[in-house]
């Protein structure tokens, strides 16, 4: 699938310090949404912070409006505050692909 997505936004989540059981209902849905953007191709990377505190995530979008979008419909949204920043290049490994060695 060739990416016709132009932006990278990197968007940094501020989660609850208490978790609701309405909250870690929603959990599921939401890992579910994130799947299925990774494999739209509209979220690049998702990283969780081991003390549950912070999560990082990388968008490709068109524009900050549909990044808005994307956010507001994971499940999880009404209880995150975030900041979105228009980055300048996001370079990852591509880890998924395993090597293979010719000995």
């Amino acid at each position: 699938m060739i990416n016709l997505l132009k932006y990278k936004f990197m968007v940094e989540f501020k989660l609850p310090e208490q978790m609701s059981q309405e909250y870690l209902n929603l959990i599921p849905s939401h890992k579910l949404k994130v799947k299925n953007y990774f494999d739209q191709n509209i979220l690049q990377s998702y990283t969780l912070a081991y003390n549950l505190r912070k999560l990082w995530a990388v968008f490709l979008a068109n524009s900050k409006e549909d990044v808005i979008k994307y956010i507001d419909e994971l499940p999880l949204s009404k209880y995150m505050s975030y900041e979105i920043h228009e980055l300048m290049f996001h370079e990852v490994s591509d880890a998924l692909i395993p090597s293979f060695s010719l000995n």
